[in-house]
């Protein structure tokens, strides 16, 4: 068997495990497309590799997320991570202006929240620190922090959803 056809025997067999792992992290159905499609261009670009495995390529998705996440300005991590949260909606549903619920969230963020969560949340996604550095910049766990984002989330989804 080639090179050529392992590469597209891996691709048949872990493709939708590896979108749904990108989708899972993205939370955006083409990102999550384009990440595991850049992977298998990148291996057919190679001339010959080593036995690559299903970890490997789980792995190379998540890295290839994490880089793409950290990547992306605090507000495309803002309006993804509400955009997850959200069923399908037409346009006469949704805002008049990107910009209407972006300073509504940060509006929500800074007047509304209790002042730990606000302060996690701005530290996160306006600074893009990792949970490690606002768990030492506010001398809380890891775990406090997970849970101040998560609350945060919740009580700006709350807090947007129109009737």
């Amino acid at each position: 068997m080639t090179y050529r056809n392992n590469i597209e025997r891996l691709f048949r067999e872990n493709y939708r495990k590896m979108y749904s792992l990108a989708f899972a992290l993205l939370k955006d159905g083409d990102s999550a497309r384009d990440v595991v499609h850049d992977i298998f261009a990148g291996l057919l670009d190679v001339d010959a590799i080593p036995e690559i495995g299903a970890g490997y390529l789980m792995r190379a998705v998540r890295n290839r997320c994490v880089n793409l996440l950290r990547d992306m300005s605090a507000r495309e991590r803002i309006e993804n991570l509400i955009r997850a949260g959200e069923p399908e909606a037409s346009d006469d549903e949704c805002w008049r202006d990107r910009e209407d619920r972006i300073g509504a969230i940060r509006f929500i963020i800074r007047e509304q929240m209790p002042p730990q969560c606000s302060r996690a949340m701005r530290l996160r996604f306006e600074t893009g620190l990792s949970y490690k550095e606002i768990a030492r910049e506010m001398a809380i766990s890891e775990v406090a922090v997970y849970k101040h984002l998560k609350n945060g989330l919740d009580y700006i989804r709350k807090n947007l959803e129109t009737d």
